[in-house]
């Protein structure tokens, strides 16, 4: 039971770090270019959200539990790597939120660069 509490903790840990990196990157993209207009929303989106990342990262924290968060992160790590095209990214995303996080995916769609 401790070695289980302990590795929960390490986990816990270790996203918190993934999150706090992806909301200093969302951050320095936005003094970078804090003129440009919101993205206008792409083909896989039906809607657009007015959220920023700041707010997408803190519902995607609340809503999704710990397993699905941690590959939502490793995902958008390696988007950002140049590792994963853009439309297998999307495919991901739409996998890990599931029909119930349907807002959540429209949100991370506005967010992602042309």
């Amino acid at each position: 039971m401790e070695s289980e509490n302990k590795e929960l903790k390490s986990e816990n840990a270790r996203l918190r770090l993934a999150f706090t990196q992806l909301q200093a990157e969302n951050e320095s993209l936005g003094r970078m270019c804090p003129t440009l207009p919101a993205p206008i929303a792409k083909s896989c989106c039906d809607t657009r959200t007015a959220s920023d990342g700041k707010q997408f990262f803190g519902a995607v924290r609340e809503r999704l539990c710990p397993t699905q968060l941690e590959e939502f992160v490793r995902t958008v790590k390696r988007f950002r790597g140049k590792g994963v095209a853009k439309e297998q990214t999307v495919e991901a995303a739409r996998k890990i939120f599931g029909p119930e996080n349907r807002d959540l995916f429209r949100s991370f769609c506005d967010l992602l660069p042309d």
